[in-house]
């Protein structure tokens, strides 16, 4: 999987340019961070001031970039490279740089998500409620036991229930999709109001 990152830089020179004889383009673009690729573009070459120059002035100048990538991508096999690279002289003494980076070998993460099975749930809830629990511990146990707290093992025909973590710019509709399930089955364990990014949500599944 790759991502393609335009953008458009305008170099002002402190001369006329009457015409580019020559350019090239290199990057020192890395990972700076979890998520952010840092680095310069240099562009470099040479440029005649008037038609009747008949030496070749240099120029070198470096463009620096900061490119922040989506927390959903594993950015620790990426490449860049430049994919495409055009330019134009503007106003007789601007350079008008186009580039087209490539970022590639990016991986997305596994959704977050993990398998309970219902026999092992209401064990472990059993065991918490015998056991003394110091105060600390105990606020966390009652949000765990709070995710279930709509469950009645008895009467339950489910024997495996996916938690699913609700990822950005996803809606319930995402879920009801992956998991073959009604709005209705959701209902009965999830509150389905005001859900965001990091809301967890109890998913039935059968074995049949």
């Amino acid at each position: 999987m790759n991502e393609i990152v335009s953008f458009t830089k305008e170099i002002e020179f402190n001369t006329n340019i009457d015409k580019i004889e020559s350019i090239s383009i290199e990057h020192t673009l890395n990972l700076d961070g979890d998520y952010t690729i840092k680095g310069d573009l240099i562009i470099t070459g040479t440029y005649k001031i008037t038609p009747v120059t008949l030496i070749d002035s240099p120029f070198s100048y470096k463009v620096p970039v900061d490119i922040v990538m989506d927390s959903k991508y594993d950015l620790s096999n990426m490449t860049i490279d430049i994919d495409n690279f055009t330019y134009d002289v503007l106003d007789n003494n601007k350079l008008s740089i186009n580039v087209d980076l490539i970022i590639d070998n990016l991986c997305k993460k596994e959704e977050q998500e993990e398998i309970i099975d219902v026999n092992d749930l209401f064990l472990e809830k059993e065991e918490v409620k015998k056991a003394e629990t110091p105060v600390e511990e105990k606020e966390e146990t009652d949000n765990n036991e709070s995710l279930f707290s709509n469950f009645n093992s008895s009467s339950e025909t489910y024997s495996t229930y996916s938690v699913y973590i609700m990822n950005e710019n996803e809606s319930i509709d995402n879920i009801m999709d992956k998991y073959k399930v009604s709005r209705k089955d959701l209902e009965e364990y999830n509150d389905l109001n005001n859900l965001k990014s990091g809301t967890k949500i109890i998913v039935p599944s059968s074995n049949e």
